[in-house]
């Protein structure tokens, strides 16, 4: 037999790498597998912690770079493998433990009047020690969608718009800190 089965017989095409992408980075949303493994094993307690005063920085990878939202302010919005339209930030941590809570929040720039809320999370995640020596968690998903009663329709009119990114991480025993960045959003 040349070529694929006819449908009738089960056979499914594999998914396509950017389908596996996306899998991957999706992986994140619930808090699993956040980062990378560790490169050490910093002690024999539960918590990780990066030394310093709590803060956070936001950014993307971009072809597996990572940039700063300091240096590239654009979101990126993409399909996520279960559905729904979702910006997905890299988030750094230093002088907050992991496991961390951390909350966001994406809100379109106001024209007159108060900005439309486009997304609201929050998910307790595990972070990782990057090479910096901050604690990393790749993906944190931030759902894009319009409030409602808009909350279906299709998002397009979104793109190249401003909108205000926020990200607070806080752990169990009270250090905590926020990021806000004004970001424009792009279709990935």
């Amino acid at each position: 037999m040349h070529g694929p089965p006819p449908p009738h017989s089960g056979w499914k095409a594999p998914p396509s790498p950017a389908l596996w992408a996306l899998l991957a980075c999706s992986s994140c949303a619930g808090g699993f597998g956040c980062g990378s493994a560790p490169a050490q094993s910093d002690s024999d307690d539960a918590q990780l912690i990066s030394p310093g005063e709590p803060g956070v920085e936001l950014g993307y990878y971009v072809e597996g770079a990572y940039q700063a939202l300091s240096t590239a302010a654009e979101a990126r919005v993409l399909w996520g493998s279960q559905g729904g339209t979702w910006t997905m930030p890299s988030v750094r941590i230093v002088g907050i433990a992991s496991p961390a809570l951390v909350s966001g929040t994406l809100v379109l720039a106001p024209d007159g009047a108060a900005g439309e809320v486009l997304g609201r999370s929050e998910h307790e995640y595990q972070f990782a020690r990057s090479a910096d020596g901050t604690l990393e968690c790749h993906t944190v998903a931030v759902p894009v969608q319009h409030a409602p009663p808009r909350q279906f329709e299709a998002i397009s009119d979104l793109y190249g718009r401003t909108a205000t990114l926020s990200i607070t991480a806080s752990d169990g025993a009270g250090r905590s800190a926020t990021s806000s960045s004004s970001v424009t959003l792009v279709e990935d």
